[in-house]
């Protein structure tokens, strides 16, 4: 009978799954049921007692509870905190003009185009781990003081400084997020975002321990997906809490760009540096 009056629907959940489970419909009649490989079978006998009308009524209200209970097991994530944290160098959009000028102002027509363009930005500051931008050449502690920058700093010296700050400054925001709303040992779920860094044995591993997550935390790291990578965490954040409604989930996006400055004067590198080589850090906590 359930297959022929539900042909589409299980009926994992409809009111219980244990066998034997009786449904009360009505003050007087009531409709016996068990489940069995997740299909619906109704006591033949008491369906047969039933008259067209009732049984119409039988189907509807059952109809209703596969709505209901379906709605009922849908678990809906929501952001409950957000923490930022920036690093501790703050430079002014206009005083970094020169140090951009210096490399990709080849020509005075050139100059004139950098300089409109930082003016009509809209940015007042940036942040970095590197104070260089808005520094005299002498006293530049990443890139040479030469003119082009040469020899210019290699990968693994980026990667050195995103692994000397990345962990104190993703930690620092997710302080704050958690502040007065969760306790660190709570957090069940860890996913890091990056895109400008990465290192072994992670970033999740030194978040881990430097704030008592429990060892127990599952851990996972969404790399290289650019602006995207924070939805697509989201997202993954939500499929997680729909899978246990328990769920506790910790996102910490941190992007360290101006380690990645770029010395070609292309339209694509003038334009990054302009707005994307701004370093902060964002935590958003989800349950």
């Amino acid at each position: 009978a359930g297959s022929r009056l539900f042909p589409h629907m299980g009926c994992k959940g409809l009111a219980g799954s244990r066998s034997g489970k009786l449904c009360q419909f009505h003050p007087d009649e009531s409709v016996g049921f068990h489940m069995f490989e997740h299909r619906l079978h109704f006591r033949t006998d008491h369906w047969r007692d039933l008259t067209g009308d009732r049984q119409q009524w039988v189907v509807s209200s059952l109809q209703l509870l596969i709505i209901k209970e379906t709605n009922k097991r849908y678990i809906l994530s929501k952001i409950i905190s957000i923490g930022t944290a920036v690093p501790s160098y703050r430079h002014r959009q206009e005083d970094i003009l020169p140090f951009m000028q210096r490399i990709y102002a080849w020509d005075s027509q050139a100059g004139r185009k950098l300089r409109f363009l930082y003016q009509q930005s809209g940015i007042e500051w940036r942040y970095s781990v590197i104070p260089d931008y808005t520094r005299p050449a002498a006293e530049w502690e990443f890139y040479p003081p030469t003119e082009n920058l040469e020899p210019f700093p290699s990968i693994e010296q980026r990667m050195a400084i995103y692994r000397e700050y990345a962990p104190s400054l993703s930690a620092a925001a997710i302080r704050r997020c958690l502040e007065a709303r969760l306790d660190a040992t709570q957090v069940t779920h860890l996913i890091t975002v990056s895109c400008t860094g990465v290192s072994a044995p992670g970033l999740d591993l030194d978040l881990v321990e430097a704030l008592g997550l429990p060892v127990t935390t599952f851990r996972t790291s969404v790399n290289f997906m650019g602006c995207y990578a924070a939805v697509h965490a989201l997202k993954l954040a939500d499929a997680l809490i729909a899978a246990d409604r328990h769920a506790r989930v910790l996102i910490v996006c941190t992007e360290l760009c101006t380690l990645h400055f770029q010395q070609a004067p292309s339209i694509d590198n003038m334009l990054a540096s302009l707005l994307f080589a701004r370093s902060e850090e964002r935590r958003v906590g989800k349950e």
